[in-house]
């Protein structure tokens, strides 16, 4: 049977007519008139072919094939207002898969944490994180990743996001380099030195570079490294400075322990606007209750880690 030629809404008056087995009452429980719910009720006689409700004395009763109805009603009734309620998300029971797109340092520093508290609430729940690429946007918008880590900048209209915080750029050095000292450096003597940059979550090398270009300069870049860690410890034995975010030079020094060669930080020497950290959906996870649980997890764990000092 072609449905699309049915008006829904008479099983929304078929259930009230089954239910009240009367149709005055069943007109005033869905606030209409009594005939307008005995044209619904000839209507639905027609699409069932079968009278539903006959004559027995003085009241109506149900027939057969109405009551063999009321079940099916029921359910197909439930779902239907399923599509329109909040969906309830119960942490414990889930099973799903999430994939996340973040860089090394989230995945070294923030999601041990984060996932610790995830997975303790919801133990069914498989978490797979990835690298943060450039074309890491496209396959959010295609549903490959659910969400993802980034800077706020050059996020699309078709992307949600939740901002966790505002940063600066800091450039990391070991303790003994020509240029700590000093406590801060110039221009010149940044873009003079060699540079180590960080590829994994490339958003920040290009941010640097371009406000480098509009200055007329450009960083002598000797190292290209993947990793953060592989990073960090790479200019703590060598030369190489490293433009990174205050709070990962923070958090890298601190977590430094005895033995280890130091590292400091100083200011960059030039002008750059402070850029903001977001967690990424693609709208159509948005009013998804359990993407909305984990990412609202990850905030605060991102938030607490990243900005705590």
């Amino acid at each position: 049977m072609d449905i699309s030629s049915v008006n829904l809404n008479l099983l929304v008056a078929l259930k009230a007519l089954l239910d009240e087995g009367n149709v005055t009452r069943a007109a005033e429980r869905l606030h209409i008139t009594q005939s307008g719910m005995s044209k619904n009720l000839a209507q639905l006689r027609e699409l069932f072919n079968d009278p539903l409700l006959v004559r027995s004395g003085n009241s109506l009763v149900l027939t057969e094939r109405a009551r063999d109805l009321e079940g099916p009603l029921e359910v197909v009734l439930g779902n239907v207002r399923s599509l329109f309620e909040a969906q309830h998300f119960d942490p414990a029971t889930c099973r799903r898969s999430f994939t996340l797109a973040v860089t090394d340092y989230v995945a070294q520093y923030i999601l041990p944490d984060a996932l610790g508290a995830i997975l303790a609430a919801a133990p069914g729940i498989d978490i797979q994180a990835i690298g943060w690429e450039p074309d890491s946007m496209r396959s959010l918008a295609e549903g490959k990743i659910d969400m993802a880590t980034c800077l706020t900048e050059g996020v699309p209209s078709s992307v949600e996001q939740l901002r966790v915080g505002e940063d600066r750029f800091a450039c990391l050095m070991r303790e003994g380099h020509p240029l700590a000292s000093a406590g801060a450096i110039t221009l010149d003597e940044y873009v003079d030195a060699a540079h180590a940059v960080i590829t994994i979550g490339g958003d920040k090398v290009r941010i640097i570079d371009r406000m480098l270009g509009k200055l007329g300069h450009a960083r002598n870049i000797r190292l290209h490294v993947p990793f953060y860690a592989s990073a960090i410890e790479i200019v703590a034995r060598t030369d190489l400075l490293l433009t990174l975010p205050s709070h990962v030079a923070r958090n890298v020094i601190q977590a430094r322990t005895h033995g280890e060669a130091g590292l400091v930080w100083v200011p960059l020497p030039f002008e750059i606007d402070p850029f903001e950290y977001a967690i990424i959906w693609h709208a159509r996870f948005h009013g998804d209750p359990g993407h909305r649980w984990v990412r609202e997890m990850l905030f605060a764990q991102m938030q607490s880690s990243l900005f705590a000092h």
